[in-house]
């Protein structure tokens, strides 16, 4: 219910981190700058900076979603529940 609520950035950062499972931060931009042309195509929402992707984390996590640990540098992402299900499906490319 809380991912269903959520913005389309949101779902497509929690799609790539419960895809991977759990993965530093470098990963996940690099994943997120992987998918990002195919994932907002034709739409009027543009990707994130990376700025905003870290907004966009704190608020997963939150969400009781995502979870992550400390120091920012070296941070680990990972989803709490591998259950909940991403709403949106992710380009092979990640």
């Amino acid at each position: 219910m809380n991912l269903s609520s959520l913005l389309w950035h949101h779902q497509v950062l929690y799609a790539i981190i419960h895809e991977a499972g759990e993965l530093s931060g470098e990963e996940l931009h690099d994943c997120y700058d992987a998918v990002a042309d195919q994932i907002y195509a034709g739409s009027p929402v543009q990707p994130l900076g990376r700025r905003a992707r870290r907004d966009k984390i704190q608020k997963l996590n939150a969400y009781d979603l995502v979870d992550y640990d400390e120091p920012t540098r070296d941070r680990l992402y990972w989803v709490i529940d591998e259950n909940v299900e991403p709403k949106i499906e992710l380009p092979a490319a990640v």
